[in-house]
């Protein structure tokens, strides 16, 4: 777990895979949720009670696969958007800025670097862009080094 700010714990999001207890049906939902309703027959799933196929921290990741699953095996081939992109993400400055801007206020005592990239990432973000955004926030004196680990956005 991420250490806690404002009394709060903060938690990381996972993305679940699961069949529906009614129909069968697969569906995605997120682990902050208590309920999911069916698509396929409106069924409100108590999460507790469901069996989870596989869990994701990628959001992403889950809907890949649940895309996937849908695919008779015979006819999955090669099909460019199920598999994991290795090719460069689309990655605006405003994005990025958008992105430091929700740390700055969600931590406010500050995030280590790992963890800013970590929701960097989560948001789908490219990981490379955000960290050269993070080094020359460092330069530019725009982030404060604070205790060697965490970093204080200004």
């Amino acid at each position: 777990m991420n250490p806690s700010f404002n009394g709060q714990i903060s938690r990381r999001i996972e993305y679940m895979l699961f069949p529906c207890r009614q129909c069968g049906a697969l569906a995605v939902t997120s682990s902050t949720q208590k309920t999911s309703r069916c698509a396929s027959c409106g069924h409100a799933n108590v999460l507790s009670k469901v069996i989870v196929i596989k869990k994701f921290d990628s959001k992403e990741h889950a809907l890949n696969a649940l895309r996937l699953a849908k695919i008779p095996p015979g006819q999955r081939g090669e099909i460019p958007y199920l598999t994991e992109s290795t090719g460069e993400k689309r990655t605006t400055q405003e994005e990025i800025k958008l992105l430091f801007s929700t740390l700055k206020r969600s931590y406010p005592d500050g995030i280590t670097e790992t963890d800013v990239l970590d929701h960097a990432k989560d948001d789908g973000l490219d990981v490379k862009k955000v960290k050269a955004y993070l080094e020359k926030c460092k330069d530019d004196g725009k982030i404060l080094e604070k205790c060697g680990e965490k970093l204080k956005i200004t």
